[in-house]
């Protein structure tokens, strides 16, 4: 589909819809987490390696180089807010999904991004 623009300046140009193929959605394995050792203190946030199974090939792994806090993890990191999860199965000791939005490289050193699972 095309559609001609008259741009403000008088020339002409057009946009184009082009149908791109789509790409096939995998996971992946990220090689690091973002992990609290005190709540309530965002100073100890910090990366820990992840526990990666004998299944997982290294050309799958993701080396994170940046991950994002949202609201809920700053409010969770703070201790505002605990999950109910950990209330009803007692895991007020357990390990908190914190930075679920990534950024980092492939085995191709490639730029990768991308959304944790965080069960």
């Amino acid at each position: 589909m095309t559609i001609n623009v008259l741009r403000s300046n008088k020339t002409w140009g057009s946009y184009k819809h082009l149908k791109l193929p789509q790409s096939e959605a995998r996971p992946v394995l990220t090689a690091q987490l973002v992990r609290q050792l005190v709540c309530a203190n965002l100073s100890t946030l910090h990366w820990v390696e992840n526990n990666r199974s004998v299944e997982s090939y290294h050309e799958d792994l993701v080396n994170d180089v940046y991950s994002s806090l949202n609201f809920e993890d700053v409010l969770l990191t703070t201790g505002k807010i605990i999950f109910t999860q950990t209330l009803l199965k007692g895991w007020l000791d357990q390990y908190f999904p914190i930075g679920m939005e990534y950024v980092g490289l492939d085995a191709n050193k490639q730029c990768v991004m991308g959304i944790r699972e965080t069960k």
